[in-house]
């Protein structure tokens, strides 16, 4: 078989960088991780964006399937009204496993900008469903 030489640095071994979040074995990370599913966690969602905002920008990797946000106790916020909380994080279905790993690789940790600072998004590979 012939194919293109081995490209040298397409991989970094961060076992010893306090960058690498799965180091100790007991680590609450560790509960996270997750194999790829068509599912996406986002959390770090910037305050007042909306679903349709989130669809757009996840439409140039797939088709979004389903959207949901991920919010306090419904029952909780209508014994106590408050001001509308905020959604920081929610769950998005693409239409395949292959189109929520492009959207991963491409959206986390994507900037937005709010009042003057930036919130990154994180996302990540869910374990729940939606449907």
């Amino acid at each position: 078989m012939t194919g293109a030489a081995p490209q040298p640095n397409l991989t970094k071994d961060y076992s010893g960088s306090p960058l690498h979040r799965y180091k100790l074995a007991n680590s609450k990370n560790l509960q996270h991780i997750n194999p790829p599913s068509s599912v996406l966690h986002l959390s770090n969602l910037p305050p007042g964006i909306q679903e349709e905002q989130l669809r757009q920008l996840f439409s140039q990797y797939g088709t979004v399937i389903a959207f949901k946000f991920l919010g306090p106790n419904q029952a909780a916020a209508q014994a106590a009204p408050q001001p509308e909380p905020q959604k920081k994080m929610g769950l998005l279905q693409m239409d395949s496993v292959n189109s929520a790993v492009d959207a991963l690789v491409a959206l986390h940790n994507y900037g937005f900008d709010v009042g003057g600072r930036h919130v990154y998004l994180r996302v990540s590979f869910s374990k729940l469903k939606l449907q």
